[in-house]
């Protein structure tokens, strides 16, 4: 299993890192993947729930209202997310979100089609709001574009399993 991931650092707003990462272990519904660098992620279906190695890690998402939103079609929830920042402290952000459809779509990874559902998520209670984009195809995350840390302005990963 592995996941293609690009990241953006949040000042610049260009792609700072591309990799594939594959995957490490497994935790029940989690998977933890890892570069070639010792950066990891542990996602839930597509659904980043925790990082190491970023400026700001992710220790933990809960992500259960998120995950029953992208099956429903649409929902709303909160999602408190803990970070530990670069002087050891934790820090909780508690969003509220709202996840919309926002159509079908066909998209490619690796020469594969995938006919997905084309997912918004929304969330508020941050400095300004946060807002990711989930691609699912019966049931699963094949491609995302999320938020996971302050100093991270976006991740795009691709499931190429």
């Amino acid at each position: 299993h592995c996941i293609s991931s690009a990241a953006s650092d949040v000042y610049k707003r260009q792609p700072d890192a591309l990799a594939s990462i594959v995957r490490v272990g497994v935790n029940g519904a989690n998977d933890t993947y890892q570069g070639a660098d010792g950066v990891s992620l542990t996602v839930n279906n597509g659904v980043v729930v925790a990082s190491r190695g970023y400026s700001d890690d992710l220790m933990h998402a809960d992500v259960r209202g998120l995950l029953s939103a992208l099956q429903a079609g649409q929902g709303t929830y909160s999602k408190p997310l803990s970070y530990l920042n670069g002087v050891d402290q934790l820090r909780t952000l508690d969003l509220q979100c709202t996840v919309s459809t926002q159509g079908r779509e066909v998209i490619t990874i690796l020469g594969k089609t995938h006919i997905t559902r084309k997912m918004r998520e929304t969330c508020t209670g941050a400095d300004q709001p946060i807002i990711s984009t989930y691609w699912v195809e019966r049931g699963r995350v094949v491609k995302s574009r999320q938020r996971i840390a302050p100093s991270v302005s976006w991740m795009v990963m691709e499931q190429i399993k």
